[in-house]
């Protein structure tokens, strides 16, 4: 009998260790010195080049007696300062000289945000992110939990955001509430890879460091089963299909690479609000689509 009971206990610890093994959610954030977010950062303009673009945290320091992380470069400048309270993600905000609330990883209810736009002197203001979803996601060999936003608000285009648990957000570093861009040629089309303590944790299937060379349009416009039209269109653009979902994720950059626009289509169509020339990028589960479309009135 004690043999039984040895047995079943050893099958128990087993079963434990395994389960454990195989848990490789991320819960909290955790980030330090060497914590690195490399995106991609994608040419909206012929030569296309899609290019490893890295923030990485390079030291400490205190602000009112709270950890600060120093992460260079910045979004928009050297450096940006971020701090970590449970599970709420704050950034400088260069304009207010305060930390504002950039995301909160756990929170499933509405909450606020504050922004400001330097460019247009607009602000601060105050934004709405409302958590769509919440959803468990495999993506190689680890499960993350993931959140989709959106931020809306006056003078503000709604904006959508994909947000990993314990990293941070797929389509920048930060939120980019009227952040404006200050390399007009590029945009940031997703999230490479994410470096903690000594982990890698890969979003693609090539390296982090990889700049990739399009000598065509073969990026932009690209012969696949998706078609954009009308093109030239009034501000209503469908997308032919043969998927059996109808509707995808989307973001609509203008040509100097800023985020004017973002959802999710209805019916398999989107509404571009305003006639100008512009990179649509569809997500098609996972595989980024760009189209160059122009709306005119």
């Amino acid at each position: 009998m004690k043999k039984y009971y040895l047995f079943l206990e050893v099958c128990f610890l087993l079963f434990v260790y395994s389960a454990a093994a195989q848990d490789t959610t991320l819960s909290t954030p955790h980030f330090d010195i060497g914590t690195k977010w490399t995106y991609e950062e994608a040419r909206s303009s012929p030569p296309i080049i899609q290019r490893p673009k890295a923030h990485e945290i390079t030291g400490q320091t205190t602000w009112q007696d709270t950890l600060v992380y120093v992460i260079e470069p910045g979004v928009y400048s050297a450096m940006d300062y971020m701090y970590v309270h449970g599970d709420s993600i704050y950034f400088w905000d260069w304009r207010s000289e305060v930390f504002q609330l950039n995301y909160d990883f756990s929170d499933p209810q509405p909450y606020e945000a504050v922004w400001s736009s330097y460019s247009f002197d607009v602000g601060p203001n105050t934004a709405q992110i409302t958590v769509d979803s919440v959803r468990q996601e495999m993506i190689f060999d680890h499960t993350f939990e993931v959140q989709y936003l959106t931020a809306q608000g006056d003078q503000l285009a709604p904006i959508s955001a994909r947000v990993f648990s314990g990293i941070g957000n797929d389509y920048g570093l930060k939120f980019g509430l009227g952040e404006d861009v200050d390399n007009f040629q590029w945009y940031i089309d997703k999230l490479r890879c994410f470096e903690d303590g000594g982990n890698v944790y890969r979003f693609v299937d090539y390296p982090c460091d990889s700049t990739l060379f399009v000598s065509t349009d073969e990026v932009l416009n690209q012969e696949n089963d998706m078609r954009i039209y009308p093109n030239p269109s009034a501000g209503t653009v469908t997308i032919e299909h043969d998927r059996q979902h109808e509707d995808f994720p989307y973001r609509v950059y203008d040509l100097s690479g800023k985020l004017v626009q973002s959802g999710t289509t209805q019916g398999s169509q989107l509404e571009i609000q305003r006639p100008g020339k512009y990179i649509l990028v569809i997500d098609d589960d996972g595989v980024h689509r760009a189209y160059r479309v122009a709306v005119v009135r």
